[in-house]
């Protein structure tokens, strides 16, 4: 997830927002190569079930964590050392924010480096575990902190590639875990907010515009999110190769499992499973049944359901299990699982302020390496 994020107000279902020019359109090339025929959510829908035209990978999108430092520091100060950590350049910026001691509440944009002692940052995209690690010794190495640094959030994404924007569209019509009734479509930072619209292929129209999918509040325990992916996480544009159909779920307070870096040495991904499964639609389904599936705004949540013969059902009976997707999806956090485990070829070292940190051998750190 990046800057334009969801906004966390619930939004009426006639809000009427007016369009404005959207803020990432696919070229026409990229459109003419992607695009699905058009047709209903239904029909057809054997011939697209297999996905060995799609590449599945999960990430872990970044983790953020909370600093509480001895000496008074500003926002620019955090924010440089996670530059040099990173060898980031300067048109690159890490998400830091200040916090007032008193209060607990983030500072506003217009006292964004109002001097504090209470900070929060994110660690973009980080490959394992070790990188954390080596960024978090960084960190505490530099400042001298009250006590360790905490995690407070972290977040998941399964990536499709080689697909299209209708393949985000089903991320969300067939999403069996859906962490809240709190559901806008949004474009830009949060310019122009609305109720998602019902038809797949409208939802797939403005996912290919730009528009966002989000559920939940921001600041809740859990919060999902889906787009299809056009741009890098400072807004620009990456190769049309890389595009791809993404779905985040991002836990944070309750939903973590612990506060400490350390327990996510060997954390199993496949445990957020359940965030990432779907439902088809049942082959064979009458003409008829197909207008009634395709008239709901989301078909595949898993809740309770009444029977007209009595009790409960948990799924729409329009629905079967996606099989074949969730077990894509299964094996991609069985993969990150692996890669968040793994051990550098080659550990290296460097001393800063007497403090002797492990340093990944990746291409940001190596002018760290001493021979």
């Amino acid at each position: 997830m990046t800057a334009n994020q969801a906004t966390s107000k619930q939004i009426p279902e006639n809000t009427n927002v007016e369009h404005t020019a959207p803020t990432s359109v696919i070229s026409p090339s990229t459109l003419l190569t992607k695009a699905l025929p058009t047709r209903t959510m239904v029909a057809n829908e054997c011939e697209f079930r297999d996905y060995c035209e799609l590449r599945f990978r999960a990430v872990v999108d970044w983790a953020e964590f909370e600093i509480c430092t001895t000496k008074t520091t500003n926002f620019w100060t955090v924010q440089q050392a996670l530059r040099e950590i990173q060898g980031l350049p300067r048109n690159v910026s890490p998400y830091v924010a200040g916090y007032d001691i008193n209060t607990g509440k983030k500072y506003p944009e217009c006292d964004v480096n109002k001097p504090s002692t209470l900070f929060r940052f994110r660690v973009q995209d980080p490959t394992n575990f070790q990188v954390l690690e080596t960024v978090l010794a960084f960190i505490e190495a530099k400042f001298c902190l009250q006590s360790s640094s905490s995690l407070i959030a972290i977040e998941v994404a399964l990536d499709a590639y080689n697909a299209n924007p209708e393949q985000a569209a089903r991320f969300y019509k067939f999403l069996s875990t859906v962490v809240s009734s709190n559901r806008r479509i949004y474009r830009g930072n949060r310019e122009i907010v609305k109720s998602v619209p019902i038809p797949i292929a409208t939802i797939t129209q403005r996912l290919s515009e730009g528009w966002q999918i989000g559920i939940g509040d921001q600041p809740a325990d859990y919060y999902q999110h889906i787009y299809w992916k056009t741009t890098d996480n400072n807004g620009t544009p990456i190769p049309d190769s890389e595009y791809r159909a993404r779905i985040e779920i991002t836990l944070r307070g309750s939903a973590l499992t612990s506060s400490s870096l350390g327990d996510f040495a060997c954390f199993d991904f496949g445990s957020l499973n359940k965030f990432f499964r779907f439902r088809m639609m049942k082959p064979g389904l009458e003409p008829r049944m197909q207008c009634l599936a395709d008239s709901y705004e989301q078909i595949g949540e898993r809740k309770s359901r009444k029977r007209s013969e009595g009790g409960i059902r948990l799924y729409s009976t329009l629905t079967q299990a996606d099989t074949a997707l969730n077990g894509r999806a299964r094996d991609a956090l069985k993969e990150l699982s692996r890669r968040w485990q793994a051990q550098p070829k080659r550990p290296i070292w460097t001393t800063n302020s007497s403090t002797k940190m492990r340093l990944e051998n990746v291409s940001f750190l190596r002018k760290y390496e001493r021979s």
